[in-house]
């Protein structure tokens, strides 16, 4: 039984870290020079969501793996053609064109545990593709077990510099901020994560101005952060939701998108991403929000909240 085909949502991520399409389209970031390339095969779209967290960690391109005849949704019935597959050596024909991967240095490469090794698509793609002079790492996600797919990965992989693979189980059961810090401590090991990543602790300091209250907060220094803080001084129309946050649209939201994540600390300046919204959260959430990227913090007492009416102006500008 393949391991790895039992459905996962990503939402509520969460796993166990192991270390040691078709042909499909490529599809790229905003970035024209990248040294990454993130390949990936997936069945029920749990490899695909870390394939996609590993592309905006690597700011690199993605390329999706996929099948010129696709693999039925039964189970069984995928397992039973997976293992002839392998046995008769019979690989799968890719769809559509497979990558220059000339253009990078470095190439990971993902996909499921299939009865405790490399998923066919993935063999495929690795018995095509000339790694020669390239640096090569695999991932792999599974229900528990990952049986001998590290070893039989590397196996196929020629002519390469060979980095260590990572493996994530059960990853519906990781926490956001979990799961990232485990992929962040994987491209860290490896090379592949980008000095932008990591927060220096710079911060430039701001004031909110509500009516004749005056708020102190900072910036950090990350890529979303100084976007905001070159739109300042800015007014933004807040409203009042429960007795948590304000939030309202920017006029220049920022175009980056970075270190997502779930929940928050009271205190923080936000964009919630879903809903292209800047947020303040002074007190504690009925339930966490997904999608937030953190800009900065409040610095002075927030007990002005308390009394604040439910829409206000804030007018933000960078502190004399």
């Amino acid at each position: 039984m393949i391991s790895a085909l039992m459905v996962f949502t990503l939402a509520a991520c969460g796993s166990n870290n192991h270390s040691s399409e078709n042909r499909t389209s490529k599809e790229e970031t905003d970035s024209d020079t990248t040294d990454v390339l993130v390949v990936y095969y997936s069945y029920s779209g749990t490899t695909e969501g870390i394939a996609q967290r590993l592309q905006e960690k690597t700011d690199g391109d993605l390329y999706k793996i996929e099948v010129v005849e696709p693999y039925p949704s039964d189970i069984n019935e995928t397992s039973d053609r997976a293992e002839q597959e392998r046995e008769s050596g019979n690989l799968p024909e890719l769809a559509g064109e497979l990558p220059d991967v000339s253009a990078y240095d470095v190439i990971l490469v993902g996909g499921p545990v299939w009865t405790s090794t490399v998923a066919p698509p993935v063999m495929s793609f690795l018995e095509q593709v000339d790694f020669g002079g390239k640096e090569v790492a695999g991932f792999w996600t599974d229900s528990g077990n990952p049986g001998n797919y590290a070893a039989d990965f590397e196996a196929q992989v020629e002519g390469a510099t060979l980095h260590e693979s990572f493996g994530l189980s059960n990853v519906s059961s990781y926490e956001e901020d979990e799961l990232n810090q485990e992929l962040d401590s994987w491209l860290t090991t490896i090379g592949t994560l980008p000095e932008t990543e990591t927060i220096t602790g710079e911060k430039t300091n701001i004031t909110i101005t509500v009516g004749d209250t005056v708020i102190t907060a900072e910036l950090n220094d990350s890529k979303a952060a100084q976007e905001f803080k070159d739109s300042l001084p800015t007014t933004v129309s807040m409203t009042r939701m429960g007795e948590h946050e304000y939030y309202g649209s920017l006029e220049e939201p920022p175009t980056e998108t970075e270190n997502l994540q779930e929940g928050y600390e009271i205190g923080d300046l936000a964009f919630w991403t879903p809903g292209d919204l800047f947020a303040v959260y002074f007190d504690e959430p009925e339930e966490a929000p997904s999608g937030l990227m953190i800009l900065g913090k409040i610095t002075s007492d927030m007990s002005v909240f308390d009394t604040m009416d439910s829409s206000v102006e804030m007018q933000i500008k960078i502190a004399e």
